[in-house]
């Protein structure tokens, strides 16, 4: 397992792909294996990286304002990063109070939409903790994967290819899983760094926190980026070996799937959202 993914990671070509296809493991379950060992891999380090912030690391919102013997270049972009999260989150939650006034809009199903499941099961999940919603989502994890390689795999087979899902699926896992586990690893890099420079004369927890979420800002928005171009790269290669078309319709393909994948991936649990709302506000 860690050969194969070592080989498709360090020589992404479209021969590597073409000979991983053709293993007698490239199977629609060890697939599945990979993706839920690597979730539950990146949950524990997740976990494990959210204690670290929580007892090492300010709140955004607690931060103080006075001067601090941290560089105001430092301050400046790190309440600009912290500002365009709030912004976010704010208009996120906009638009899922919009979807849900849409809902409520429907009156003969109101009764109805307040005794669905989701919203039941959406209300059951507001009352865990996080971790816990972290581990049951880790858990989900392989249901979102068939899903997503679905997606891909039928854009492929819209534009002319012939290959098959299970041998596909597998591609994916082989590259997916190892990023997945990684992008975890490099997440740490923030707190290194931040905790390196508390070692400084005249550093305080709250320079600390300075430094982490300023190293956060930069770092962890490239360490994302990064991984999501390499993916689709990867997907390209994977799709054309797989399916055995030119370069241009595996390119046309994933260009087409990708912001169906997207869509999907915020779609679901902002309908959810927005059904629990209608149901509450329509009480």
């Amino acid at each position: 397992m860690l050969h194969l993914w070592k080989n498709v990671l360090t020589k992404p070509t479209l021969r590597t792909f073409s000979n991983e296809r053709n293993n007698l493991t490239a199977t629609l379950s060890n697939a599945l294996k990979w993706v839920l060992a690597a979730a539950l891999t990146a949950f524990l380090l997740g976990s494990f990286r959210g204690y670290l912030i929580g007892n090492w690391v300010i709140n955004p919102a607690n931060l103080p304002q006075e001067e601090l013997p941290t560089p105001q270049i430092i301050r400046g972009l790190t309440t600009l990063f912290i500002d365009r999260l709030v912004s976010l989150h704010i208009l996120r939650r906009n638009l899922v109070e919009t979807y849900a006034e849409f809902w409520l809009t429907i009156n003969p199903f109101r009764e109805f939409i307040s005794n669905l499941i989701v919203v039941r099961l959406y209300r059951f999940g507001t009352s865990t903790t996080h971790w816990q919603r972290n581990l049951a989502q880790a858990f989900l994890s392989p249901l979102y994967f068939v899903i997503h390689s679905a997606i891909f795999h039928a854009a492929a087979r819209f534009f002319g290819g012939k290959g098959k899902f299970g041998r596909f699926a597998f591609l994916i896992a082989s590259y997916g899983a190892p990023i997945a586990i990684a992008k975890e690893v490099l997440y740490y890099l923030p707190l290194a760094i931040a905790g390196l420079l508390a070692l400084q004369p005249q550093s305080s927890i709250e320079s600390t926190s300075y430094y982490y979420y300023f190293a956060r800002t930069i770092i962890n928005t490239t360490i994302t980026y990064s991984a999501a171009a390499y993916w689709l790269s990867l997907t390209y290669l994977a799709t054309r070996a797989e399916h055995e078309t030119g370069w241009l319709r595996p390119a046309i393909a994933v260009i087409c799937a990708t912001p169906i994948a997207l869509f999907l991936r915020t779609i679901v649990p902002d309908t959810i959202s927005a059904l629990y709302m209608a149901a509450r506000l329509g009480q």
